[in-house]
């Protein structure tokens, strides 16, 4: 773990993609839009809110450098969403529920 962090990076990225973006007072611009996609169909505006809340969720860790997100749909008729996302230092890979 690079030194001065509590939290590795896989946690860093998490707990900012599940925090409501608005929802710290001390820090409004924290967090994504991410909870916002369990009330939209799945589309074409879906993946693109899923990935800009991938690409939001690294901009609060100056470990977690974006690189690109791979979104696989192979399984969304059975609920379900999975990506990876490529930060400069390791894949971060996770699901969501459609």
């Amino acid at each position: 773990m690079i030194e001065g962090y509590a939290v590795t990076p896989q946690e860093s990225f998490t707990r900012t993609l599940t925090t409501p973006k608005g929802s710290l007072i001390a820090k409004p611009e924290f967090g994504t839009n991410f909870y916002k996609l369990k009330h939209m169909p799945f589309g074409a505006e879906w993946m693109i809110e899923l990935r800009r809340a991938l690409k939001d969720a690294c901009a609060f860790d100056p470990r977690l450098r974006f690189k690109n997100a791979k979104i696989d749909t192979s399984e969304v008729e059975n609920g379900k969403v999975y990506f990876e996302v490529d930060v400069e230092t390791t894949i971060i890979k996770g699901s969501v529920d459609v």
